[in-house]
C-alpha cells in the first residue's frame, strides 16, 4: 500500500473525523460570534503533504504529516477548515489551524499576535473589542517554496468591521520566520 492510500484510510476513519470536527467547533466557539451551527463536508475534503512520508526497512509508514482541508459552513459563512495531522511511530496528533489556504502553520502563533496588534493600531479607539482571524489566503496561485518568502491576506473581524490584512512571511536562515505587516496596507472589506 502506498503512502497516499494509507493516509486516505486514516482520513476516512470516523474517530479521526470526530477529533478534527471538535477542532473546527472549538475554533468557532472561540470567535466573538460563538457559532454552534457548524457543518463540514468530509466528502469534499482534501489533504496536502507537510513533508515527505518516511518508511522503515519493511516499508511501514513510520512518519507522515499532512494538512487536512475540509470545506464547511458556520452560521451561514463558508469556511475551509484545516488541521495539521502528524503520525510518528504509530501515534497521531492533530493541531488546529486557521481556516483558508494560507501556509502559516500552527507553529507560527506569533503571526496571529502580529496581525491582531496591527489591527489594534488601525482601530485605535476601539482597541478593546475582540479581534477574530476568520480566513487566510495565499497571494499567489500554485505551490510556494518553503524556503522563499510568501504573502497572505488574512480576513479579520473586529469591532463590527471586516478587514483585509496583508501579511508577508520570510523564512530566516537559522530558524523561524519573520512576519511583516504594514498597518497602512490594511483595508476595510465592508
Amino acid at each position: 500500500m502506498n503512502s497516499t492510500d494509507m493516509i486516505n484510510a486514516y482520513r476516512g476513519n470516523a474517530q479521526f473525523q470526530r477529533v478534527a470536527d471538535a477542532s473546527f467547533r472549538a475554533f468557532e466557539a472561540g470567535l466573538s460570534t460563538h457559532c454552534a451551527e457548524v457543518s463540514e463536508r468530509w466528502t469534499d475534503a482534501t489533504f496536502v503533504y507537510a513533508g515527505t512520508p518516511e518508511r522503515d526497512d519493511q516499508g511501514k509508514l513510520v512518519r507522515v504529516a499532512w494538512e487536512e482541508r475540509v470545506p464547511g459552513v458556520a452560521c451561514g459563512r463558508s469556511r475551509l477548515y484545516r488541521v495539521r495531522v502528524s503520525i510518528q511511530d504509530g501515534k497521531g496528533s492533530i493541531k488546529g489551524m486557521l481556516p483558508g489556504d494560507g501556509m502559516s502553520s500552527p507553529d507560527l502563533p506569533e503571526a496571529q499576535d502580529a496581525v491582531k496588534a496591527a489591527v489594534r493600531t488601525v482601530l485605535q479607539a476601539h482597541s478593546a473589542c475582540q479581534i477574530d482571524v476568520v480566513d487566510t489566503r495565499l497571494r499567489v496561485d500554485g505551490l510556494v517554496d518553503n524556503h522563499a518568502p510568501w504573502g497572505e491576506v488574512w480576513t479579520v473581524n473586529a469591532c463590527g468591521r471586516q478587514m483585509k490584512v496583508p501579511v508577508q512571511f520570510t523564512p530566516l536562515a537559522q530558524n523561524g520566520t519573520d512576519i511583516d505587516i504594514e498597518p497602512t496596507a490594511i483595508t476595510y472589506a465592508n
